[in-house]
């Protein structure tokens, strides 16, 4: 769905998080999972974290983990 929508996705399949990065949502059960992506200057939408989410808001710690993920990748694409 991401692949053909694109930015026109929107709640309650895709959220916005901070910044760049937004959060794909579904749910299995009881269980509630998130995909953290940003798009890239290619217009590639790059999936960078997952998580099955346990609480209200998205805990922190998955938030870095993504923004030093997507950090790490704008910069190499930045020396390609």
């Amino acid at each position: 769905m991401l692949r053909e929508e694109g930015h026109e996705l929107r709640f309650p399949l895709c959220s916005h998080v901070q910044g760049k990065l937004f959060e794909l949502r579904t749910q299995f059960g009881k269980t509630r999972y998130r995909i953290l992506y940003y798009c890239d200057i290619d217009r590639t939408f790059v999936l960078l974290h997952g998580l099955a989410k346990t609480t209200e808001k998205l805990p922190e710690r998955d938030k870095h983990i993504a923004v030093r993920r997507m950090a790490g990748d704008i910069k190499a694409k930045r020396r390609e």
